[in-house]
């Protein structure tokens, strides 16, 4: 798994590998089919929409949304999640999605129209540096939606 300049990323030990052959199970699924449907209430969605999902894992959320988007850039620290994010690709090939093997600080794009994340915050360490780079990689520093799962209830927050 390379990163967006064709190096082999060193962020962490892969804490997902164990995990992402069994990923998509009923909870999951059926957890991230409701977040899309919020995401779609709060969200006004055009033909040019640029997204950004961080902690995509394997593509739950952000392959949901697809055809709502111009472009979508699908990132993820877990090599082994985003094998099986790129084999769905490979079934499906949607030519304006991109995944790569990444974090919030370590992406050279910008100009999103929305970053959405689901069940990722917890991982992060530095929540402050995280939000100031979402914070910059928004067009027009727009005001972002996230959801996560917590303490067995949903909490929202802008």
């Amino acid at each position: 798994m390379l990163t967006q300049d064709n190096t082999i990323p060193n962020f962490m030990e892969d804490t997902f590998a164990h995990k992402a052959l069994t990923w998509d199970n009923p909870r999951k699924i059926s957890m991230t089919n409701k977040f899309v449907k919020e995401i779609e209430k709060l969200c006004s969605f055009s033909s040019s929409l640029k997204i950004l999902e961080i902690g995509t894992g394997t593509g739950l959320v952000g392959l949901q949304l697809v055809s709502k988007a111009s472009e979508m850039l699908l990132i993820d620290t877990s090599p082994s999640m985003l094998q099986i994010l790129e084999k769905k690709l490979q079934d499906n090939p949607y030519p304006h999605v991109k995944c790569l093997h990444a974090t919030i600080e370590t992406i050279n794009a910008t100009d999103f129209d929305l970053v959405i994340s689901f069940m990722t915050w917890h991982h992060i360490a530095d929540l402050s540096s995280a939000f100031t780079s979402v914070y910059t990689l928004l067009k027009k520093r727009r005001e972002t939606p996230y959801r996560r799962f917590a303490h067995r209830r949903w909490e929202f927050s802008w």
